[in-house]
């Protein structure tokens, strides 16, 4: 066998082990399944009605042993309908059921959603011990982990594979610590960026390099061949990422640290051609540290050309770039507009709106608020206080409108955020927030702590 296919084998070997682990104890200090607790990354899957929304909370001061993913059956907690002119709605009662909230590690990073045979697979890495990518399946407000720990069906992190455990050649590389991002391609691929870069030797802090590891969305393994000679970690040099966008032929992702080492703010991993991996250069017609969340136009199907939105921060600003033979084996990006934002604007999602340029929404986290660009007139449209630390958003579209769900990573809820008709987004409103609020990031012995803990 191979130098190369014995360290896949030994990692594959260790993931084996890791999943076949004795069962685990019952935790002894369960976070609250009735609420969020510090909620970060968020998707929504339609349905009849308002559909399911899925919540991560990521118990970020780990208050608790774990963290949680949670199911909302959205029909059942009370929203108003689209555009309501009423009061501000408080649902603080999330009418979750038992099969509705799983356990996942704490520190948990964006969450992705699939659509399978009846309804959704759910993704999300989570950058506390053992940096596990976790997956389960969604059937409206049902979930439940095929790779469940035994005799403990919630457990959704024992048994998940290990983005770490890779360490097994003599300078401890490739590995990919501190798992954020992910994103699933629509031919099935996942996707996970890191903000962490792995040193060489392990622990040394020398020689750090940061990876996208891909795994199938199907059959979560990690795939050892797909992406590069030595493995599915594909070495993207300095800086980190954070966001990732999957089109047909490149993957985007952004760099967490710009300023670190040489990192970039936009990196093209090349899906077809294994080992590829092209600079944008756009750091040379903009300057920020940090590029956050990313938003690629026609990112499903093969295109000539496509727009590029990124956060990021330090100037806290949207950036617009277009790209001209997107699908080429030389993409060239060229920045076309830089928008001023508020502060730390942490995601980007597209609004649909066919027949039309893109309409944006971002989370900023230090303002507290989402803001909406309009790209059809190139400016920011409106501003809407939602809460404290924003941090995702997820949008469902309704009818000529959309109905958006973010993620209020300080106050423990998520906002409803309504724009009844997309063609004048001027109109968003904050329409409620689901959940209790809890004030721990501002006072952590505020009884709104979602009591007990440690």
């Amino acid at each position: 066998m191979s130098g190369g296919r014995l360290q896949r084998a030994a990692w594959l070997t260790a993931s084996v082990l890791l999943a076949s682990a004795c069962t685990p104890p019952p935790l002894a200090n369960p976070p609250p399944a009735d609420r969020f607790y510090w909620p970060g990354g968020i998707a929504h899957a339609a349905g009849i009605g308002e559909g399911t929304l899925y919540v991560a909370s990521t118990n970020f001061d780990k208050r608790y042993d774990r963290g949680l993913l949670t199911a909302v059956a959205l029909d059942a907690v009370g929203l108003p309908p689209l555009g309501g002119s009423g009061d501000l709605a408080r649902l603080e009662d999330l009418k979750l059921g038992s099969a509705g909230v799983l356990e996942i590690q704490s520190f948990a990073g964006e969450l992705a959603a699939w659509p399978m045979d009846g309804g959704v697979r759910l993704f999300v890495p989570s950058r506390a011990e053992g940096n596990p990518l976790q997956y389960a399946d969604a059937a409206g407000a049902v979930l439940t982990c095929p790779l469940a720990a035994e005799g403990r069906p919630q457990d959704c992190y024992t048994r998940a594979p290990s983005l770490i455990a890779a360490a097994t050649s003599t300078s401890g590389v490739p590995r990919a610590p501190a798992p954020l991002g992910v994103t699933v391609s629509v031919d099935g691929k996942v996707y996970v960026t890191h903000v962490q870069g792995a040193d060489s030797p392990a622990g040394s802090g020398q020689a750090t390099r940061a990876y996208v590891v891909e795994a199938d969305a199907q059959a979560p393994e990690i795939r050892p061949s797909l992406l590069s000679e030595g493995g599915s970690f594909l070495e993207l040099g300095a800086g980190g990422g954070h966001a990732a966008v999957a089109t047909p032929r490149w993957l985007y992702v952004t760099g967490r640290y710009v300023s670190s080492n040489g990192g970039e703010l936009v990196r093209l991993v090349d899906r077809v051609t294994p080992g590829v991996v092209r600079s944008t250069g756009l750091e040379g017609a903009f300057r920020s540290l940090e590029a956050r969340g990313l938003m690629v136009t026609d990112a499903g199907a093969a295109s000539d050309v496509r727009r590029v939105f990124v956060a990021g921060r330090s100037p806290d600003v949207l950036l617009e770039a277009v790209v001209t033979a997107a699908d080429s084996d030389a993409p060239a990006l060229s920045v076309v507009r830089v928008v001023p934002l508020p502060s730390q604007p942490s995601a980007v999602r597209a609004l649909p709106r066919p027949g039309g340029a893109p309409l944006l929404a971002i989370p900023c986290t230090g303002a507290g608020k989402l803001v909406l660009y309009d790209a059809e007139v190139e400016a920011l449209v409106a501003q809407v206080s939602v809460g404290q630390q924003p941090y995702d958003v997820a949008v469902a579209a309704r009818g000529t409108g959309a109905r958006m769900y973010v993620s209020n990573f300080g106050d423990g809820r998520v906002a409803v955020v309504d724009v009844p008709n997309l063609s004048m987004p001027g109109e968003a409103r904050l329409v409620g927030h689901l959940g209790k609020s809890q004030l721990c990031l501002v006072t952590p012995a505020d009884p709104s702590c979602a009591g007990g803990g440690r």
